[in-house]
This record gives structure tokens, C-alpha cells and sequence, in this order.
């Protein structure tokens, strides 16, 4: 496999495959109301601020009540800044059933 080449193309292929994936991600969480702190480059995350008046940590408790686990910034670190902010993996967000269940989440929160 090293030797070869397939490796090398395996990772090339995955690379630009998750580019592509970051880019509807970050087009989805703008269109969500959410504010990127920084342009996706690339990478399995793209961190981002949730709508005015939405706390991370509730919406991740209310999203594992439905098997979908978020990550809040509040567990990268303690500070109150990060209780509106959401680390979200490229792969995992960009299934349609994700986003549908993400916005209906988010939506509530919202209101709430």
C-alpha cells in the first residue's frame, strides 16, 4: 500500500473530501445564524458562535436527549465567553438528518 502510492492517494482523496464537506458546513451554520470566528481552512472542526441568547451546553444536553452529541465550548475550557459557542465536526455535519435535527434544536432553543 505505501510502496505503492495508494496511501498517498487515499489521503489526497480524504483531504479534499473534507475541504469540500467544511465549506457546505460553514455555508450551513451562517445560514443557521451562527457567526465563524474565523474562515474554515480546512481540518475536522470549524468552531462557531451560536445565535444571540443560545447557551451551548443546554442545547448539547437537549441534542443527547435525541442520540446526537454536540460539543460545547465550554468543554475546551472554562470561560464564560465559550457558554455560546459550539465546536462542530465537518463529517458528522454534513448529513442532511444532522442539520435537520441541529436547526429544529436550535430553533427551540431559540424560542426558549
Amino acid at each position: 500500500m505505501l510502496s505503492e502510492g495508494s496511501y498517498a492517494k487515499h489521503r489526497k482523496r480524504t483531504v479534499q473530501r473534507l475541504q469540500e464537506a467544511g465549506g457546505r458546513v460553514e455555508q450551513w451554520l451562517k445560514r443557521c445564524g451562527c457567526e465563524l470566528p474565523m474562515a474554515y481552512e480546512g481540518g475536522m472542526f470549524i468552531w462557531a458562535r451560536l445565535p444571540a441568547g443560545v447557551n451551548g451546553e443546554q442545547l448539547a444536553q437537549e441534542a443527547l436527549k435525541h442520540s446526537m452529541v454536540l460539543a460545547p465550548g465550554a468543554l475546551f475550557g472554562y470561560d464564560p465567553a465559550n457558554r455560546d459557542s459550539m465546536r462542530f465536526n465537518v463529517a458528522h455535519t454534513d448529513e442532511p438528518r444532522a442539520q435537520r435535527l441541529f436547526e429544529s434544536l436550535l430553533a427551540k432553543a431559540a424560542r426558549a
